[in-house]
């Protein structure tokens, strides 16, 4: 009895292509091109707004300081005199002022970021509720 051979195939059928079209990786790269557009927008908004929360920080700080000078002094302090209490920041993405009104009875804090379109300034006041409303009597800077 002969021994029976299985059929075989030539070399060139049972090489299996392997590897991507063209069409496959250009819709591959311009998935991640959308991702990392959206992605890339989404966390410079999370940055502004954290930049935001420090600048707010630093005003509450500042407004703290301010009301230790008064309990002491019964006035509000100029920025020089502050600075034993609380050395305004420097260097940073904002600038920190502090101007005094009503014979040194109420004083105004601001920091200001001239990067930031949406809010290029916020301020505190003494006396401000910070509670019932925003940084500059609008929602820009929330």
């Amino acid at each position: 009895m002969p021994f029976l051979t299985p059929q075989t195939k030539t070399d060139s059928a049972m090489r299996k292509e392997t590897g991507f079209s063209l069409i496959e990786l250009i819709i591959v790269i311009a998935i991640l091109g959308i991702l990392a557009s959206i992605s890339t927008v989404s966390y410079r908004g999370y940055v502004i707004k954290s930049e935001r929360s420090e600048a707010q920080a630093v005003l509450v700080k500042i407004a703290d300081a301010q009301e230790k000078y008064y309990l002491n002094n019964n006035r509000y302090a100029s920025t020089a005199e502050l600075a034993p209490i609380y050395a305004l920041p420097a260097g940073g993405k904002w600038a920190y002022g502090v101007t005094r009104q009503n014979g040194n009875q109420q004083f105004t804090a601001t920091a200001t970021n001239a990067e930031d379109a949406d809010c290029p300034a916020m301020n505190i006041t003494s006396g401000n509720s910070l509670g019932n409303g925003s940084w500059n009597a609008d929602s820009s800077c929330d």
